[in-house]
């Protein structure tokens, strides 16, 4: 039902990417439906480019993507079972911020973000906002919010924050 691809960054903390492949095979084991979890490598500077190859693995008729350096609590997958029967355009639930080793409530629509495949637009025209712009093409359409806070977003100067702040007109563009 969900082909989920986590882009693997070297310069990600090798504990941190474990992690992840550990919670999102754990919440897929759990999902009581089929999920799919699909490694990618990162694309040098490129954002965009490695999100479109990983959507691009499999063939289930929903897609979402998990971070490597983040990662999913357990019922991650089993908590979107009753927004999936609806088959929306897509699905957000709700993410937990982690910085400093403290937790707080994180946004609705941000990582997790699960949307029909047909719903998907071309990444690779985006080298870093294009997630951002494909939930603003998404929200235009049918969407549930799951309110459980499921993904756990840690916060740090990351490498993408870095390419963000390279390619600041992206962000205009992608909010629409």
């Amino acid at each position: 039902m969900i082909d989920v691809h986590i882009i693997l960054r070297t310069d990600t903390p090798l504990a941190w990417r474990q992690q992840c492949l550990e919670s999102a095979s754990k919440a897929a084991v759990m999902a009581g439906y089929p999920v799919f979890i699909h490694p990618v490598d990162a694309v040098a500077g490129h954002i965009g480019q490695a999100r479109a190859n990983g959507y691009a693995q499999g063939s289930q008729s929903f897609v979402t993507y998990v971070d490597d350096d983040d990662y999913l609590l357990p019922n991650a997958f089993a908590v979107l079972n009753d927004a999936l029967a609806s088959t929306p355009d897509a699905i957000f639930p709700a993410e937990l911020a982690l910085q400093n080793g403290q937790f707080c409530d994180g946004p609705q629509r941000h990582h997790l973000a699960v949307y029909r495949r047909d719903q998907l637009i071309d990444h690779t025209a985006w080298v870093v906002c294009g997630d951002l712009a494909q939930m603003t093409a998404a929200s235009k359409g049918t969407c549930i919010d799951v309110p459980e806070r499921v993904y756990v977003h840690r916060l740090y100067q990351s490498p993408g924050r870095a390419l963000r702040r390279e390619h600041h007109e992206e962000l205009r563009r992608a909010r629409g």
